[in-house]
């Protein structure tokens, strides 16, 4: 006679232990299900690899040298806080101070992470410089009067006092 498989229900527990993962490195989770039967323990284990979720960079945060003559920015993971520092020589443009009027340097940082190209401006104004007046005297010929003649040498502004 052919023996009868007879099937029996039984409740298990299950645990479960999971390693998150990490903006570089996989977790994973791990399901254990055991069950007591007639003073025996069954054990069953499923495990689920957590892929690694990647860096996720805010947008840059610049610091620029006292004389602007370097910038760098700084991105950090909002996840892990981990944070990459990019480095960048500015540019300048400069529109010359005029003896009555301002004038200022433009200084641009660009730098490229994650395939983005960032960018920072910095400006620094040029006070004028005011008139460099040279005088030119001119006499009557009798000595009892004399005119000045007062030519600016920067930008030939003129003036006779």
């Amino acid at each position: 006679m052919a023996a009868q498989l007879v099937a029996v229900g039984v409740a298990a527990s299950v645990t479960a232990a999971v390693t998150p993962a990490s903006c570089e490195t996989d977790g994973e989770a791990v399901y254990t299900a055991a069950a007591v039967y007639g003073g025996v323990t069954y054990t069953d284990t499923r495990r689920f690899p957590i892929a690694a979720a990647g860096h996720s960079y805010t947008g840059p945060v610049w610091s620029w040298a006292e004389d602007d003559s370097s910038a760098a920015a700084a991105f950090t993971c909002e996840r892990c806080g981990d944070v990459q520092t990019v480095a960048s020589t500015p540019t300048a443009a400069v529109t010359p101070a005029t003896c009555t009027g301002d004038g200022h340097i433009d200084y641009t940082a660009s730098v490229s992470f994650g395939g983005v190209t960032y960018t920072d401006t910095r400006s620094v104004t040029l006070p004028a410089a005011g008139h460099d007046y040279h005088a030119e005297w001119s006499w009557a010929e009798d000595c009892s009067t004399a005119t000045a003649t007062l030519t600016c040498a920067s930008c030939g502004n003129v003036v006779t006092a």
